[in-house]
């Protein structure tokens, strides 16, 4: 399994000679990008054909669709200066990491410390709660976390393109936590094997 490349993009030289996207392409439908306006920063799931299923906010708030806004094909994901990072079973895309944190929890946490999702192996989903704050530990050296066309894989969790229509968050033991639909609605979890 490989680790993917970024590519730099170019802008005003003056300003920044190197911009790196913060988002993953997962398949050819799903995109996971961090997107700002002028008060917040996000971090999107979003589908090809415009709908924003899910959106989670450095304030710890979740905002589900279907709605439009924020999503990382319409609108350009926000531009960094180094391409998101691979940890131990983790993944740093600029100001927001997603960790497995132990062998049940997955979570999302921006870098303020505000925790926007837990998803448990058993397939329930909390938030905010700070006990998982995904930035208690150091980043860590790349290990457990990889990225291939159709998912991302962190630790025993894995997010990724089911198929044309629908994104989830599942676990190795079985449960999927959450799934995506690409007309912006949500399916919530509990489902297994």
């Amino acid at each position: 399994t490989q680790v993917p490349t970024f590519q730099p993009t170019t802008g005003n030289p003056t300003i920044r000679p190197t911009q790196y996207e913060v988002m993953f392409q997962i398949g050819s439908n799903w995109k996971i990008a961090q997107m700002t306006d002028s008060i917040h920063s996000h971090l999107s799931i979003s589908a090809k054909n415009g709908q924003t299923p899910m959106i989670f906010r450095e304030d710890g708030t979740t905002h589900s669709g279907p709605r439009s806004n924020f999503n990382a094909w319409t609108s350009n994901p926000d531009k960094s200066d180094s391409p998101p990072k691979f940890g131990n079973k983790a993944v740093e895309i600029d100001q927001w990491r997603i960790r497995q944190h132990d062998s049940i929890h997955l979570t999302i946490t921006h870098s303020s410390g505000n925790v926007t999702r837990i998803f448990r192996s058993d397939g329930t989903v909390y938030g905010r709660v700070q006990l998982y704050n995904g930035y208690t530990r150091a980043l860590g050296e790349a290990a457990c976390a990889f990225m291939t066309e159709e998912y991302l894989q962190l630790g025993d969790w894995r997010l990724g393109r089911v198929d044309c229509c629908h994104f989830s968050v599942s676990h190795i033991g079985g449960h999927t936590a959450r799934i995506y639909n690409v007309d912006g609605t949500i399916q919530p979890g509990r489902f297994g094997t």
